[in-house]
């Protein structure tokens, strides 16, 4: 930061030359070193003060403790001197320090006072800035719908400073925000606003932060590829620029993100590592529950549950610790899953009912909605005041206009009726364009509360199967165990379909093909080491299914794998299982489900028979109004038609 100081003696003049002359001798001295003993031999406070503010920003990268004493001193000596920006300024860089120290309320009251001194002093760029830092605040403490609010505060005052910097940086922390809240489209929309300017700007700091808030989106879009460039360009210039710092820190980790989630689990560990060991140097603990939480995922995603358990359990207790409960509903839900795996039942009902209320209490209806509409009601006043200016400049060149044919009083007096025209058309096209943006506003209101509806139903039901799971684990009757596996894998493929729902475009149909690969995997993998020899081959294009169909034929599916899975292969045979969906000329479906397997009278029964199975299947296929036919040529194929059914409400 530049400080400018107006000086009108020269005997001043020239103890400022020998001072930066004296920091600037000794070339063997370090910046620290030299900051400090200048400090130590200045009395003057218009030349102290500068000098300890530049030294705040030297401890920033090596000794927040250091730093925050700095600032504290800094802020004393200004406010003593009457320096009222400057102490503004020193108040937000301790709001900055306390932020990454994990001390949230004292950062916010350092940062309202900073707040305050500009606003009385006129400093709108230098309030804008501080109430950006206060919604970073916001944001690590998992304040997601109070640090949009906070960001278009500070958005606002820089759109009318046309600080094009400082818009840049906002739009990043919008970006970053809404990652968290699952708005990934939104949010690399955000991201390149950022970026942009940045470029146009040619500023490579900030640049890196822009980045890192668009990978995060990217990743959330499962857009691996773009994700790993822009965070490889962010870690290259962070590298350069500031090695070591805290900052790298979080960009690393960002790049393992999206080397873990495009399976390139071996280079995630890597830069969790090296993410870990920089936050552990500045005592960082929010970056350390955060690297901790993504070791873990990577060790849970080898299946490797007893190494992931205490870096989990790390992460948990170090976000405790800070109040950093940005990732909490990721380290709970994780948490329980590691303790279900494990066989602690007791310990994962306990996390995944802590992330069933953190869920309800961050990512509720009401808050997303009040960001939508926060960001919904910016982007209209902006487009509004654009309109505003057109229309003013358009006024002042119809004025000159009518000066220029004013002695033409025919002419004059078409071009008003035809102006005239133009104005009631125009208010007309106002009415129907706020009609239709009422309409959007209230779909989109709509939209939301049914993905929540999705979303809880199939936690709900996720409960259910981890209920019954542990259930499961008190049963020693054969058949009784298989009842309760095969009524959890019921209830799984239930829930997956809510899952696809939620994540997916369409509120009222689902992508069946994909659906269809993720369930048949799940059930080949809860029969552990019994479905090692089968492979799963989904031969199929990309078809949707209205949902009201699409329960009926996942629960026959389910049906249908588990049966060939069971008998299909005795003693260990390598065999396959082939699902396939498609649209018939006649506006009807066909599913088949077969095997290579060799019929047996068992498996014919489970599927012709009297059994529960069997009843369920024949149950579904009549409310499909269809009708099913088996086949034991090759394998054993069961052959499902059915009509296309009407699409649901959404």
């Amino acid at each position: 930061m530049h400080i400018a100081i107006k000086y009108t003696k020269l005997p001043f003049l020239l103890i400022l030359f020998f001072l930066i002359c004296a920091i600037k001798v000794s070339a063997q001295s370090t910046a620290q070193d030299s900051l400090q003993t200048a400090i130590a031999k200045t009395q003057d406070p218009r030349l102290k003060i500068p000098l300890l503010f530049k030294l705040v920003d030297v401890y920033l990268g090596s000794d927040l403790d250091k730093a925050l004493e700095t600032a504290e001193q800094g802020s004393a000596l200004a406010n003593e001197n009457k320096f009222t920006v400057m102490e503004g300024e020193f108040l937000q860089k301790k709001g900055q320090i306390q932020e990454m120290k994990s001390l949230y309320n004292e950062s916010h009251g350092s940062l309202d006072q900073a707040i305050q001194l500009f606003r009385q002093s006129g400093e709108k760029q230098k309030e804008a800035s501080a109430i950006e830092r206060k919604g970073a605040t916001y944001q690590r403490q998992g304040s997601f719908n109070e640090a949009v609010k906070t960001y278009m505060r500070a958005l606002t005052l820089f759109e009318e400073l046309q600080d094009k910097s400082g818009i840049g940086q906002t739009y990043a922390q919008i970006s970053d925000a809404l990652c968290f809240q699952n708005q990934f489209k939104e949010g690399v929309d955000y991201g390149k606003r950022a970026i942009q300017i940045f470029e146009e700007e040619n500023d490579q700091e900030e640049i890196v932060m822009a980045y890192d808030a668009t990978a995060s989106n990217y990743i959330g879009l499962e857009d691996y590829p773009n994700a790993i460039k822009m965070m490889n360009e962010a870690v290259r210039i962070k590298r350069s620029s500031s090695p070591g710092s805290i900052g790298l820190a979080g960009i690393v980790n960002t790049r393992g993100n999206a080397y873990k989630n495009a399976g390139q689990l071996e280079k995630a560990l890597l830069d969790y590592q090296e993410s870990y060991k920089i936050a552990e140097q500045f005592q960082h603990l929010g970056g350390m529950s955060a690297t901790s939480a993504n070791t873990s995922d990577v060790y849970m995603r080898l299946g490797k549950y007893a190494e992931a358990l205490p870096y989990q359990i790390k992460s948990v207790k170090l976000m405790e610790e800070s109040g950093f409960y940005a990732n909490s509903l990721e380290n709970y839900k994780n948490l329980s899953f590691i303790y279900e795996e494990l066989g602690d039942y007791k310990n994962a009902i306990k996390y995944l009912q802590k992330h069933n209320y953190a869920r309800d209490s961050i990512v509720s209806v009401d808050q997303e909605a009040a960001v939508v509409e926060l960001r919904t009601k910016y982007e209209t006043e902006k487009k509004e005041a654009t309109i505003a200016a057109q229309e003013e400049k358009l006024t002042q060149q119809k004025f000159i206009q009518w000066l220029g044919i004013g002695f033409i009083g025919l002419l004059g007096f078409s071009l008003f009726l035809a102006f005239r025209n133009v104005n009631l058309k125009k208010r007309s096209n106002d009415k129907l364009e706020k009609a239709n943006a009422l309409l959007q506003k209230k779909n989109a209101e709509n939209e939301l509360l049914l993905k929540e509806i999705h979303h809880r139903v199939k936690n709900n039901l996720q409960t259910i199967s981890s209920l019954l799971n542990i259930q499961s684990e008190s049963i020693d009757d054969v058949a009784a165990f298989d009842a309760i596996q095969e009524s959890k894998n019921r209830v799984t493929s239930m829930s997956l379909i809510h899952q696809k729902l939620y994540l997916g475009e369409n509120l009222a149909s689902v992508e069946m093909r994909n659906y269809f690969e993720t369930m048949g995997s799940a059930i080949l993998e809860g029969f552990g080491s019994k479905a090692d020899h089968i492979d799963l081959e989904v031969d199929m294009n990309e078809i949707e299914l209205d949902v009201d169909a699409a329960i009926p034929v996942g629960l026959i599916t389910n049906e249908l794998i588990t049966n060939s899975v069971k008998y299909a292969f005795p003693e260990n045979k390598r065999g396959k299982i082939k699902i396939s969906l498609e649209q018939l000329d006649n506006h009807e479906f066909k599913l088949v489900i077969a095997d290579d397997g060799t019929p047996t009278q068992g498996q014919e029964k489970s599927k012709e028979g009297t059994g529960f199975g069997s009843l369920l299947i024949q149950l579904l296929t009549a409310q499909l109004g269809g009708k099913i036919d088996i086949s034991t040529k090759e394998g054993t194929a069961a052959i499902i038609q059915f009509p296309m059914q009407v699409k649901s409400a959404v």
